[in-house]
Parts: structure tokens; sequence; C-alpha cells
């Protein structure tokens, strides 16, 4: 009928009821090699979203898992990364900004060729941010992400079939992100 024709339209433009409800999903399943995935997605239509994330991880060497299959391999955390150019600035303070930072509760501190991350538990991540701030660095990137608790190394092949998989997933629109448990 045309009334449920014309309210789909204005609900998909955003007009019905203000905007159109968005959940946020978090799909587990696995990859090439029995690699562990989490993708958190965050739609419109649920029953789209699934049936489009399962297909895609058919064509492309994965499967998606039920609830719990996967999720308990990682951890919730919260993650604050740091240009390069900014961390480079402040090598000359990098022991006294790893000290504040575990002191506010960093789990893990990395310098490397990309600049800086910080790990910290979600309760403390506003502190990590606080003790960057501190020593007037900016982030260029903080929020939540799910971290692998113990991470696999593959092969060549398998790591290749996998990129191929994340990098499909990641075009569609509904996926915000795709962690992985590979090293």
């Amino acid at each position: 009928p045309k009334d449920n024709i014309d309210r789909a339209v204005k609900k998909g433009a955003g007009e019905l009821d203000g905007e159109a409800a968005l959940a946020e999903l978090t799909y587990e399943g696995f990859g090439p090699g029995g690699v562990a995935m989490l993708i958190d997605v965050v739609t419109d239509n649920k029953n789209r979203s699934v049936g489009d994330v399962k297909m895609i991880a058919h064509k492309n060497g994965g499967t998606i898992g039920g609830p719990g299959s996967v999720q308990w391999q990682f951890d919730r955390r919260g993650v604050v990364r740091v240009s390069v150019d900014e961390a480079a600035a402040h090598l000359p303070d990098q022991e006294g900004i790893e000290l504040a930072l575990i002191e506010a509760g960093a789990i893990d501190i990395v310098w490397d060729e990309n600049g800086l991350e910080v790990v910290s538990t979600i309760e403390n991540l506003k502190k990590v941010m606080a003790a960057l701030g501190n020593f007037r660095m900016t982030p260029h990137e903080s929020g939540l992400e799910w971290i692998a608790r113990e991470r696999v190394d593959v092969d060549e092949a398998t790591a290749d079939a996998l990129v191929e998989l994340v990098d499909a997933l990641e075009e569609h629109d509904d996926v915000r992100a795709v962690y992985t448990n590979v090293a």
C-alpha cells in the first residue's frame, strides 16, 4: 500500500519521529585460518546488516558465529593514539610521560613508527587523556576498542585472505570497525 511506502521513505530519510533509530551491534565470527573476529556495526536495520555481514564473510572465506563464540577472547579497552609528529616532539620527555600514564591507569604504552598508543581500562580512559593533556599532547584518535587477549601468528596466504575479508567488511556502510586476534 501507498501508506507503507511513504512511511518507509520518511523513515529512511529520517523524517519520521525525528530520526531513524540506530542500533549498535557486535557480530562474532571467524576469518580464514580460524582467526577470531569481532565486527562492530551501527545500523537502522538489523536484519539487513546481519544478512550483509554473513554474505560478505561467506564470500571471503569467513563465517559468522553465535553470541559468545569469540567475544571471550577480547577485552573492551580504552585506546588513545597520538600522531607520529606529536609523539616525536615529546620523545625527550618519554620517561616522564610513561610514568604519568602508568599513574593514570595505562595498561600498555607503545612508542613506534606510528606514534604513541596507550591502552587503558574503560574507567581510566579519561585519566589517561588528562595525563596526555598535562604534557600538551593532543590525541588524534581515542575511544573504546576490542583488544585480543592473546595474539596468533598466521602464514602469508592466510594474512592476505584476512586482509581481503576485513577490507570487504569495512567497505559496508554499516560496519564501523573490525577487530581480529592476529599479531
